[in-house]
């Protein structure tokens, strides 16, 4: 919402959470966004709770890093990649009308765990936060 009330929470634990050794592993989760300014334009702003802004941890600390992708429609065309803190502007497409967009979702987005990392990382489970933050424009 763009009155800065928590916008969406990722599920903790999913059994596709599971990497099965090759590839990398994408949640993309589409998500209703609602505006109080006229013409629904806001800005958003994604900060992880990592050292390095987006990473994810395992029991003994060893780090992990993914990417952010935000998308103003729901959908992976056009989706912008999210630098931890920076504040990505001029976005439209937010409801105006409804704070729950009737049931309409209007945002994507789209977490990105690299093969790389994945390869790298030792096993375990391995958890973080990632904030995503709507303000008015």
């Amino acid at each position: 919402y763009a009155d800065h009330r928590d916008l969406h929470s990722f599920p903790t634990r999913r059994s596709s959470d599971l990497w099965d050794g090759s590839g990398r592993m994408v949640d993309n989760d589409d998500i209703c966004v609602y505006s109080n300014s006229a013409g629904g334009s806001y800005k958003v702003t994604a900060t992880g709770d990592g050292a390095n802004g987006f990473e994810v941890a395992n029991s003994s600390g060893e780090l992990m890093a993914y990417r952010v992708r935000w998308n103003d429609i729901a959908g992976n065309s056009g989706s912008v990649r999210l630098q931890s803190g920076q504040t990505l502007s001029n976005q439209t497409n937010a409801n105006t009308e409804s704070h729950d967009c009737d049931g309409q979702e209007n945002a994507r987005i789209r977490v990105i765990f690299r093969q790389q990392e994945l390869a790298a990382a030792s096993g375990g489970f391995y958890a973080g936060v990632l904030n995503i933050k709507i303000d008015p424009e």
